[in-house]
Formats: C-alpha cells, structure tokens, sequence
C-alpha cells in the first residue's frame, strides 16, 4: 500500500490503532455488514479519531496537536460536507471525519461510539442508533458540524 510505505512511524502506529478499531466496530455490530454501519463519517471518522486518541494516551502527541495535525490539512481547500462524505473524497474524508467524531465525543465521550455500534448489534437503524448514542439527530450534528469546521479553518 503506498499510503503505508509513505507513513511515517507515528502514522503507522495511528493507522494500526485504527484498523483495530475496525475490528471493534465489527464485534459490537454484531458482524452486521459494513455498508449498514451508517455514515462514512461515523464509521472511519471514529476509526481515525481512535487512532489519533491512542497516539495521545501514549504521550505521542497532544489532543490540541491531533486537532490542529487534522484542521490543518484541511487549509485552503474546499471542504466536503459531511453529508457527501465517502471513500471517494480522497484525502479530505479523513480528516473531515476526525474532526466530526472529535465533535460527537464533546457531548457524547468516547463510549458514545461503543454504544452507536451495539444499537447496530440489536439491529436499530443507523438514524436511530446515532440519535441514542450522542443525543441528537444525524442531520442536526451535521448542521453543527459545518458551522463548527468553518468557525475553526
């Protein structure tokens, strides 16, 4: 994979804390299949933000350093609502989605993410599963999300 090969170490540590976090998100679904975990945003955005949180519980980087690393990538460019989010927004959908999922464990903490997958495991729809787990509906986060990205860039 060209992404890996040009990772630096810290990246690579991230992108394995991530791929990990795959792995949980899979198990507390229930193994339910990938394309009914919901938004993009929410399924790599939580990956990403995981990762990035891990290298931060190990003193690798500060919160403050991963949230500016990501904004930062996003200068100067045309940032893709959350809506349009996918695996075909090259590579703004990953920091976009950091950025998101950073903004849902401001309200909601991190286990909010654990309890958005098990509401998937018991086979709510995403929407549902969303609105229980970080206190709000899905399109109301992204409204406070754009307003969010464009307060900070």
């Amino acid at each position: 994979n060209p992404g890996w090969k040009s990772a630096t170490p810290l990246e690579r540590e991230k992108i394995g804390a991530h791929e990990l976090f795959h792995a949980l998100q899979d198990n507390l679904s229930g193994g339910r299949p990938f394309a009914e975990w919901g938004p993009y945003y929410v399924t790599e955005g939580s990956g990403e933000f995981n990762g990035w949180e891990s290298m931060v519980d190990g003193g690798f980087l500060t919160h403050e350093d991963f949230i500016k690393r990501e904004l930062t990538s996003l200068k100067n460019v045309k940032v893709p609502s959350l809506a349009s989010i996918n695996d075909k927004s090259g590579g703004l959908s990953y920091p976009v989605s950091a950025l998101a999922a950073n903004l849902l464990t401001e309200r909601s903490g991190t286990a909010a993410f654990g309890n958005y997958y098990s509401g998937l495991r018991n086979n709510a729809p995403w929407e549902t599963a969303f609105a229980n787990a970080f206190g709000e509906p899905h399109a109301e986060f992204e409204g406070r999300f754009d307003s969010w990205i464009k307060s900070n860039l």
